[in-house]
């Protein structure tokens, strides 16, 4: 019977045969196989046992629907289960992920072409990466057609990749559109292709523009009240939401302010907004600079991480995204006692919306509040009229204007 140390031995050495760095071993190692060890050692197991793996499995799940690990957290946890089980009844085990990377080899001429591309894409790195993926799809499906290199693509093999992938991205379809028409009309006005097969693809979608609750400034406060500053972790988690409820700043961007997108001298932050790739600057009042500072000052970590906001748990590295920003509002919101629903409003992203149907309501013009939550268009910002409902009721016509009435 294999110890559980030597089972964690085991996985790491076949990790790092598939080339991963020591930094993202050590990373994988806390994330994945270190919540493990640690729970043998404090119930004094040193073997392996199927049924302290089945219990630890149930206590990740539960702290996930108890809002106290984040969804990436739990898969972690779950697959450092998964890996030591797979390794103690085989000896070694596969690992999904790094085998597709393996089997997506594609030809240098369309790599070429795709990181060509992508360069001059001006658009956020999430979407950089979702079409990257849509882009190496679209070649590993050609090749399983027979189609070896780019001047051999046609209409046909264009169109049946469409109606391949529909399946997969229902939702995301247009994305999916624009990533694949845009490479083609690429390819064709570098002379690649022959014809631009762009043109087949294009289509108006017209877009459902909802108008979604925001989060109610009591239930925000009951929110907020949850918080314990006096705990580093605290400390953190009442920056974050001071700082949400005074810009409006998305989930992602927060994760990703850097120490220096401050500027305490002026009282500014300066960003580039992660969405738009818009730069974004926002005036600072006293309730956040002093949060922040005292999160930075007697909460936050040791750590080479830029990033303001860290995780409490080594490695004390910031946030992967805006999830767990999202993660950390609803634990308290579950605590206020609180329950969420679809579309409720009661979401982190609510907090934004609040903050636009305030100024509405305040009438704030719908140029400059959309030049506070960062839009590049007023479109979006037209939502938070909709909302005022205040504001609306003294729009309404009587009945008499109507006509008819004596």
């Amino acid at each position: 019977m294999e110890s559980i140390e030597s089972l964690v031995s085991a996985g790491m050495k076949i990790m790092k045969s598939f080339g991963m760095s020591e930094k993202n071993l050590q990373i994988f190692y806390c994330s994945c196989f270190k919540p493990i060890v640690n729970k043998y050692a404090s119930k004094g197991f040193i073997y392996y046992n199927e049924g302290l793996m089945s219990e630890l499995e149930r206590g990740f799940l539960k702290q996930y629907e108890d809002s106290i690990i984040s969804r990436q957290t739990r898969n972690k946890r779950i697959r450092g289960l998964n890996i030591i089980r797979e390794i103690n009844d085989t000896g070694t085990f596969k690992w999904k992920i790094f085998t597709a990377v393996v089997g997506c080899d594609i030809s240098g001429e369309f790599k070429q072409l795709i990181d060509d591309y992508l360069g001059i894409r001006n658009i956020c790195e999430k979407n950089i990466r979702f079409e990257k993926n849509i882009l190496s799809r679209f070649v590993l499906f050609l090749n399983t057609i027979g189609i070896a290199d780019p001047e051999s693509i046609d209409e046909n093999a264009v169109l049946q990749f469409v109606r391949f992938i529909a399946s997969d991205c229902k939702n995301s379809m247009d994305k999916v559109m624009t990533a694949l028409s845009k490479f083609m009309n690429h390819m064709y006005s570098v002379g690649v292709c022959e014809k631009d097969y762009s043109t087949i693809i294009r289509y108006a979608r017209p877009r459902n523009h909802y108008v979604h609750k925001p989060m109610g400034i009591d239930e925000l406060k009951k929110v907020v009240d949850q918080i314990d500053i006096s705990t580093a972790t605290g400390k953190r988690d009442y920056a974050i939401m001071v700082l949400a409820i005074n810009t409006g700043l998305r989930a992602g961007d927060i994760v990703s302010l850097k120490l220096k997108d401050i500027d305490y001298k002026n009282r500014q932050i300066r960003i580039i907004q992660g969405k738009t790739s818009v730069p974004l600057i926002l005036p600072l009042n006293e309730s956040v600079l002093g949060s922040l500072a005292d999160y930075i000052l007697n909460g936050r970590p040791q750590s080479d991480d830029e990033r303001i906001f860290l995780r409490s748990l080594a490695p004390f590295t910031g946030f992967k995204d805006g999830v767990s920003v999202a993660c950390v509002f609803r634990r308290y919101l579950k605590k206020a006692g609180l329950a969420h629903e679809l579309h409720d409003g009661r979401t982190f992203h609510g907090i934004r919306r609040m903050i636009g149907t305030q100024m509405a309501g305040e009438s704030v013009s719908v140029t400059t509040i959309a030049q506070v939550l960062g839009h590049q268009s007023i479109v979006p910002t037209k939502q938070y009229i909709s909302l005022d409902l205040k504001g609306l009721n003294k729009c309404i016509l009587p009945m008499s204007s109507l006509g008819g009435s004596k």
